[in-house]
């Protein structure tokens, strides 16, 4: 990705760590979705950004990380709230690759 210039951004599964450094240890290490949900909840909840429209609400923490096995840096998304009325989870986990140009960019209220 990184020698042709490309983004990707998708959602990840579930079982999928992203490095995350532990707020309270202080200690480097892939951790998965519910802990990262865990710590953000209890000790950076003030650092998540709300963004609001007239239908919903969803609460965005971002990072930046690397996925385990991957070796490319990438910007993660924690997206707190349920997206439509449709949609029965209430957390989801969302990579962008921080290299290349890609042709897709994040809404500007997310991509800070």
């Amino acid at each position: 990705m990184q020698e042709k210039n490309l983004h990707f951004i998708t959602e990840v599964k579930s079982d999928r760590k992203a490095f995350f450094v532990n707020p309270k240890t202080h200690k480097g290490y892939f951790a998965n979705q519910d802990e990262l949900v865990t710590l953000i909840k209890t000790h950076l909840w003030h650092k998540v950004k709300v963004i609001k429209d007239s239908c919903w609400s969803l609460a965005v923490y971002s990072f930046q990380s690397r996925l385990k096995s991957t070796d490319f840096p990438v910007k993660v998304f924690v997206v707190f709230g349920n997206l439509n009325s449709e949609d029965n989870r209430n957390v989801r986990t969302i990579p962008r690759s921080l290299c290349g140009k890609g042709s897709f960019n994040l809404p500007a209220t997310l991509g800070n």
